[in-house]
């Protein structure tokens, strides 16, 4: 299998270049703990993403771009990944299946099989591959593609955290297709029309079944902070001024002191478009506020007047019905 070094330069992957955004891996300080998205520092080799058991995955890179999904060309991959006598020396192994995925993981460096989880689906999905060509009664060079064309698919779906689930199912057409037709050298006939129906049937059915679940063992979990600047508000270069010129408590055993300086009277902020703005949207709420208030307040105090009115009243008219007479008194018998 190929296996593609990794790129320290911060040049595009392929796919950005029409978002202008950039991939650069730097190695995080020991001190920093702010990052924006966070990935696995081991790289992948062979469609292998880092585990998360390892302590590569803990000791996370900073990475400011990821690989978004694209559209892939499809091109002839027969003998690219398996050669003639790889694959006779597979099938001659092939009644013991321990001894067959033995030569797929030294083929394909996979030593670590039995305890990466990765790896072991991976070493899977080739045995598996390779056990439909022998039902299929492909020849060597049927399946050389066909194990080429599972693994290129596999290496596109797990290429970027997001769903290409689309654009995956595409490069599958196309590479069956590219295989399928007399087109050199764009294509081979290597499938008859039944055959590449059957090699179609078998990708769906098999990995693209269960696309979901490749995605979320073979690709990392992101994590991304974002934080907003708002220009014009606050200048993050300069701290604001303290109105105590003594040091702050706690800092005397440290040896640390706090320098104040008194802005100048004469010395008049210039007030942005922002800040304009920011003032006069709390100018306005404030007088609703007060205006509301104010309404308030003047219905309780007219509503206790009325109140108070409708009691003196009441008292009075009890009063002028018999002013003589004390309640309770009795006449006197002659």
């Amino acid at each position: 299998m190929r296996t593609e070094p990794a790129q320290d330069e911060s040049e595009s992957k392929p796919g950005t270049a029409g978002t202008g955004l950039t991939v650069e891996k730097t190695e995080p300080e020991e001190e920093e703990e702010e990052t924006q998205m966070t990935v696995g520092s081991e790289q992948r080799s062979a469609g292998v993403a880092p585990s998360a058991d390892s302590e590569g995955f803990r000791k996370a890179n900073i990475v400011t771009e990821v690989q978004l999904p694209r559209d892939l060309k499809a091109k002839v991959l027969i003998w690219s990944d398996l050669s003639v006598d790889t694959l006779v020396e597979i099938f001659s192994k092939w009644e013991n299946t321990a001894e067959v995925k033995e030569q797929l993981a030294k083929t394909f460096s996979l030593e670590n099989c039995k305890v990466n989880k990765q790896e072991m689906v991976l070493l899977d999905l080739f045995y598996y591959s390779l056990q439909f060509c022998i039902q299929s009664k492909f020849n060597l060079e049927q399946s050389s593609a066909l194990f080429s064309i599972i693994k290129s698919i596999h290496e596109a779906a797990v290429e970027t955290p997001f769903n290409n689930l689309p654009q995956c199912y595409k490069y599958m057409k196309d590479l069956i297709l590219c295989h399928s037709v007399k087109r050199p050298p764009f294509g081979i006939e290597l499938f008859n029309p039944d055959e590449a129906k059957l090699v179609s049937e078998y990708t769906v059915n098999t990995y693209f079944r269960h696309f979901k679940l490749y995605k979320f063992v073979f690709t990392p979990k992101l994590q991304l902070d974002v934080s907003f600047n708002y220009k014009g508000l606050y200048d993050l270069g300069t701290e604001p001024a303290q109105d105590e010129s003594e040091s702050k408590p706690g800092t005397a055993g440290t040896g640390l002191t706090v320098e104040v300086t008194e802005p100048e009277e004469d010395e008049e902020e210039e007030e942005t478009p922002a800040m304009k703005e920011l003032k006069a949207i709390i100018q306005e709420e404030l007088e609703k506020h007060l205006q509301q208030m104010k309404t308030n307040l003047e219905d309780n105090i007219k509503s206790n007047d009325e109140a108070m009115n409708q009691k003196l009243q009441s008292i009075e008219e009890t009063q002028t019905a018999a002013p003589g007479k004390r309640p309770g008194s009795k006449g006197k018998k002659k």
